[in-house]
């Protein structure tokens, strides 16, 4: 389980997708219920979570819930379909043979990819999906926190990626 507060604090621990989603002004949102008002912390764990989530989509009562990768038949995350789907859509775009390959752990691989993807929830991802965030960088504190920003021209993420570089030589 990958959100261990939230699930904790849960008062439907046992929920389907469908007991949890509610409609408010003819629009489909997550209602999800805790036992308490959620502290700073477990709301960034919320917001990291309905990020993933994305928005609800409408269901059939009348059929029971299953889970779907989006672009997979299975039921279970799978590093080979993950690349199989980036060599698909974006070949040409992104050199994923050299991500995803032996040696390479697949949590690296698939967080190497996720910031080709513009997928981390930085402030600037978090902001276009219509959170109310300020966009400001936690590292540097001096410009916006985007992705490229994060990974490629923020000085305190540079000086953390130089400190690995040099252990790992």
């Amino acid at each position: 389980m990958t959100f261990p507060k939230l699930y904790k604090l849960s008062k439907k621990k046992n929920a389907s997708i469908s007991d949890v989603h509610q409609m408010e002004n003819e629009v489909l949102v997550w209602n999800l219920d805790f036992k308490r008002t959620l502290k700073p912390d477990e709301q960034s764990e919320l917001n990291a979570m309905l990020i993933l989530l994305e928005d609800p989509t409408p269901l059939n009562q009348d059929q029971d819930d299953v889970f779907r990768c989006k672009f997979s038949n299975a039921t279970t995350f799978s590093a080979k379909e993950c690349y199989e789907h980036s060599c698909m859509e974006d070949g040409d775009k992104f050199p994923v043979k050299m991500l995803w390959r032996k040696g390479v752990p697949s949590k690296v691989s698939f967080m190497i990819w996720s910031v080709f993807q513009n997928a981390i929830p930085t402030m600037d991802n978090l902001r276009r999906k219509g959170m109310v965030v300020i966009n400001r960088c936690r590292l540097c504190k001096q410009h916006k926190e985007t992705v490229s920003h994060l990974f490629l021209h923020c000085g305190m993420a540079r000086s953390i990626w130089q400190y690995f570089l040099r252990l790992n030589g």
